[in-house]
């Protein structure tokens, strides 16, 4: 008798709406990675989210719906009370597509944004048993409400053979997550530019949480000396614009700096 084995995981994929890319693991596609929409306070929208079967053998979906991160100003509010679907499990035949339609409500003791999370957990045959549980997230902003802000606590600068990379720090201090892009420049004591650092947009960064944005320039080399620095990032999601002042350096060898 073969050993059946049972493997369940998460997956949260961060993929631009302004180009949409499947999500494609095991027999499920999904599409798209991740949605944002405004909705007024007492106001309902509709959002979608379609699923392909991919594999050769049939699948088994169960939909349903869970909460991610939640402001401190809406710990009373569950996800079951504002993101909706019909919970009902389906079979997806091989190659075959379905769209589920969600409800999503702003409730009027809402602020800034809710996170939830549209979650499948999907049974492949009895003999290959696999279970994999994928997860999309919905995000709700609460028109009228949302505050759009962030800092740079700090940026390291890490010279080493042949490239420039950076860190920079970055902490959202609004209400809404934040999907950013950006570089850092690098300028001689004279204001002149000898670095331009991209940052590729990378995972969100939740209310009151920081996180680590890096980028390299490749056959970049500083040399001992003053630099100034200073970093531009706009969200994808918003595009909005934070930006910081800029900052004087000394580079010593190839050590790293910490600009604050």
């Amino acid at each position: 008798m073969k050993r059946m084995r049972s493997l369940r995981f998460w997956l949260l994929c961060g993929l631009s709406m302004a180009g949409v890319r499947p999500l494609a693991i095991f027999a499920i596609q999904v599409t798209p990675g991740y949605q944002v929409i405004t909705v007024a306070p007492g106001q309902k929208a509709k959002v979608q989210v379609t699923l392909t079967n991919t594999e050769p053998n049939e699948c088994k979906v169960s939909p349903d719906v869970k909460n991610w991160f939640v402001l401190p100003a809406n710990e009373s509010i569950k996800v079951a009370d504002w993101l909706k679907v019909v919970k009902t499990p389906f079979v997806l035949k091989p190659g075959q597509t379905k769209t589920l339609t969600y409800t999503a409500l702003a409730p009027k003791n809402a602020v800034g944004e809710l996170v939830g999370m549209a979650t499948f957990l999907t049974e492949g045959p009895v003999v290959q048993t696999v279970n994999l549980q994928i997860s999309v997230a919905i995000y709700v902003a609460v028109k009228g409400t949302e505050k759009f802000s962030g800092t740079v606590d700090s940026i390291e600068i890490i010279p080493s053979d042949g490239s420039l990379r950076v860190a920079v720090l970055m902490k959202n201090t609004g209400n809404v997550h934040l999907r950013l892009r950006g570089f850092v420049r690098v300028c001689n004591e004279s204001d002149v530019p000898v670095v331009m650092v991209q940052i590729p947009p990378g995972r969100p960064i939740y209310p009151g949480r920081d996180k680590a944005l890096m980028g390299e320039a490749k056959d970049a080399v500083l040399n001992p000396g003053l630099y100034i620095v200073d970093a531009s990032f706009t969200d994808e999601i918003r595009y909005m614009e934070i930006s910081t002042d800029k900052k004087t350096f000394k580079l010593e060898g190839k050590e790293k700096v910490v600009v604050k």
